[in-house]
């Protein structure tokens, strides 16, 4: 069986996810945690460029289309994600 992400505004299956084992459930948190340790080296320079070279690769018009609310609710991030600050280091 597989997992649906549902757009609660409309209803609209916004993506599918076929069914994991342990073994690749286990692989894909390996990578995700190698890949949070690269980018918690990152200097905030580069991880700037990174994210903006993301941004460069979307279109005006698709970022409009993103922002309406009935696509809000498949977007990463929520919309008050400039609210939220990083805990700071102590």
């Amino acid at each position: 069986m597989a997992y649906a992400t549902i757009n609660p505004y409309t209803g609209e299956t916004v993506a599918t996810f076929p069914d994991a084992t342990d073994a690749e459930a286990k692989a894909a948190l390996d990578k995700a945690d190698a890949a949070f340790h690269t980018w918690r080296e990152t200097s905030f320079a580069e991880r700037g460029r990174i994210l903006q070279n993301a941004a460069d690769l979307r279109s005006p018009a698709s970022w409009r289309h993103s922002f309406r609310p009935e696509t809000r609710s498949s977007l990463s991030m929520p919309p008050t994600c400039h609210r939220v600050r990083p805990p700071s280091k102590s």
